[in-house]
């Protein structure tokens, strides 16, 4: 099994410094040991394991976004959030 870089300590340290402890995603402030490195495009959609490409997230939102792509998960939580609300309206009118 090949090694990523992405898990040696040191870099995701980093990543985790860079990003001041916040999940990339839901923006909720976590320890280190609870984050994940995340590619922002997944190596299954050609991105790589430059550092420019990884991003720490809480796992939970990792193992939500998967393999997609930014732009296919931020439609994702909107679509989300939109049935949400429609939810939450047709609630408060009966």
């Amino acid at each position: 099994m090949t090694e990523h870089p992405f898990t040696e300590p040191c870099v995701k340290r980093t990543i985790y410094d860079r990003q001041n402890g916040l999940c990339a995603y839901c923006g909720q402030r976590r320890q280190l040991k609870r984050m994940t490195v995340d590619h922002i495009i997944p190596l299954s959609k050609g991105g790589t394991d430059d550092l420019d490409n990884l991003q720490c997230t809480c796992k939970k939102c990792n193992q939500f976004k998967d393999n997609m792509l930014p732009s296919e998960f931020t439609a994702l939580i909107r679509c989300v959030l939109e049935n949400s609300m429609k939810i939450e309206k047709n609630s408060a009118a009966l």
